[in-house]
């Protein structure tokens, strides 16, 4: 009879943990990217004032991983301002507890791209949409301050940056791309610092490059820029 009840036992706790998994499997990879793929674009254009669209939203729970495709963010005109083919994070819930910010293992963007565009009257539609996401009134010298977020690696592959300037009698307009940045130790957490490196390419055959480290918090910097292209020899400063 003991041996009977015991059998029992486990496998009622067996059952519980099968409905838990389960559970938790179909909130994370149904229900909550539904939620995502719905609520986030108009709540999000909300705050920005401006159209926003969201193909797909993948969640891994096992893997505490989220990914998003097809993000994009529409000017005025209804163009572009602002896309991304895919965007992959992976938050660290327990060093977020640690450090009481919001710690991400890895994150990832693919084939971004970013609008520039002056207006003839001098407004830049980017510039307009930060401060929008940054509240209508600036705050105080003393209220500022930067909110608690690391970044152990971020990475930019093939990025495009679309420039386009109204306000000369002759526009003018220029892409640099690919845009591929690698950064390391992003934190805005005091008397921290990371190793970082940005590659720009534009057209002719121009790369700008620099490497070296930043810290956000208080912000200082050290590396070296170079440069090279057809019509300009290699050279390197720091």
């Amino acid at each position: 009879m003991p041996v009977s009840d015991g059998r029992s036992r486990w496998l009622r706790h067996s059952a519980w943990l099968v409905i838990a998994a389960g559970a938790w499997s179909a909130f994370g990879f149904l229900l909550l990217p539904w939620l995502l793929t719905r609520e986030l674009p108009p709540r999000l254009g909300a705050v920005l004032g401006v159209p926003v669209s969201v193909e797909q939203v993948r969640i891994n729970p096992w893997l505490l991983t989220a990914t998003i495709e097809g993000l994009q963010l529409d000017a005025g005109d209804g163009a572009p301002l602002i896309l991304a083919a895919r965007i992959h994070v992976n938050p660290k819930l327990f060093r977020s507890l640690w450090h009481r910010a919001v710690v991400l293992g890895e994150l990832q963007l693919e084939t971004p791209f970013v609008r520039l565009r002056r207006e003839p009257d001098g407004r830049i539609e980017l510039l307009e949409l930060a401060a929008t996401g940054n509240g209508s009134e600036a705050e105080t010298a003393g209220e500022a301050s930067l909110p608690g977020i690391v970044i152990d690696e971020l990475i930019l592959d093939a990025g495009i940056i679309a420039i386009e300037d109204r306000v000369p009698a002759t526009p003018f307009q220029a892409r640099i791309e690919p845009v591929s940045i690698r950064l390391s130790g992003i934190s805005t957490l005091p008397d921290v610092e990371g190793g970082q490196q940005v590659m720009l390419s534009a057209a002719g055959g121009l790369r700008l490059g620099w490497s070296g480290t930043l810290q956000l918090n208080p912000f200082q910097s050290a590396g070296t820029i170079s440069a090279s292209g057809p019509w300009l020899a290699s050279r390197q400063s720091t």
